[in-house]
């Protein structure tokens, strides 16, 4: 790991923390009337800061005592070379999922997101190319439409009526 790299983790961990900090102040409030205090509006901030705090410190833990070589002198060695306008095609294809899933519909979107991506970043076999996007999106539409009542984007017109028949 280099010396940037071990930088950039601890400023990470640094704002990891200020952001917990921060987060006690959210009230927990009640989701739900009939709840009592399982999950409140401080629950998941709360949750996921934890987790990325732990996971930061043992990627540092697991640097200090590594003595590989990292991952991107590795690519370098084996000839692979990185195509940085991939991740261009990916922030562009981002912000136009971004403008037309209010007409679209985010289940429309969402997969064909999911599919640009892999196709962008090489995925070329066809079976991957359809169930990794269908079963994200089903996942999607599921835990955000369904169980947490997410208000999705269903989009105009006749995608609207195909996004009534998912949620």
């Amino acid at each position: 790991m280099s010396r940037g790299e071990r930088i950039a983790n601890l400023v990470l961990l640094l704002v990891l923390i200020v952001f917990l900090i921060e987060a006690q102040n959210i009230p927990p409030g009640f989701m739900v009337e009939s709840v009592r205090r399982e999950v409140g509006a401080d629950f998941w901030p709360k949750t996921l800061l934890v987790a990325l705090i732990f996971l930061t410190v043992v990627l540092n833990v697991n640097y200090l005592f590594s003595n590989q070589k990292t991952q991107t002198s590795k690519s370098l060695q084996s000839g692979k070379k990185e195509r940085w306008w991939n991740w261009v095609l990916l922030l562009v294809s981002i912000v136009i999922y971004i403008e037309i899933q209010y007409v679209i519909g985010f289940v429309i979107t969402c997969f064909l997101m999911i599919g640009f991506g892999m196709i962008n970043f090489g995925y070329r076999k066809t079976v991957p190319l359809i169930i990794f996007p269908t079963t994200l999106t089903i996942i999607f539409v599921l835990v955000f439409g369904r169980f947490l009542n997410v208000p999705l984007p269903k989009g105009l017109g006749v995608f609207r009526s195909i996004s009534m028949f998912f949620y």
